[in-house]
């Protein structure tokens, strides 16, 4: 028995499709890795950034405080937490632990270090 009209599609015809959407997915969950780090880079450096800034008004406030406390600064971040129960000079951001560090040199310059580290050390930005 013979059909002439025959609808739809061969199983060859339908695993070339499937093998180019994957190709495709492939590519495509690559790319969204390098976007999702180069975000949380950004989250890091933003953070630092920020706190580095808060130092600097601060000191140019308050001339005898050698290195001021993270409450002092009046800055928040998005899902802050302390790195430990009594730290006045590290905050946890989502991705990153950020540290500040204060030193006052002989001629009564301060001298702001802001280190953000990425959770898992992949890496460190220091502003």
């Amino acid at each position: 028995m013979n059909i002439k009209n025959q609808k739809g599609f061969t199983l060859t015809e339908l695993m070339t499709v499937v093998v180019i959407i994957a190709i495709l997915m492939g590519i495509a969950a690559g790319s969204y890795r390098k976007a999702a780090e180069r975000s949380n880079f950004t989250e890091g450096l933003v953070a630092a950034h920020t706190l580095m800034e808060a130092a600097e008004r601060y000191h140019a406030e308050h001339i005898d405080v050698m290195r001021p406390k993270l409450t002092d600064l009046e800055t928040t971040f998005a899902h802050q937490k302390a790195c430990t129960p009594a730290s006045d000079y590290c905050v946890r951001t989502k991705y990153f632990e950020v540290t500040l560090n204060s030193t006052k040199d002989e001629s009564n310059k301060y001298d702001v270090n802001v280190t953000a580290v990425r959770h898992g050390g992949k890496y460190t930005i220091t502003v």
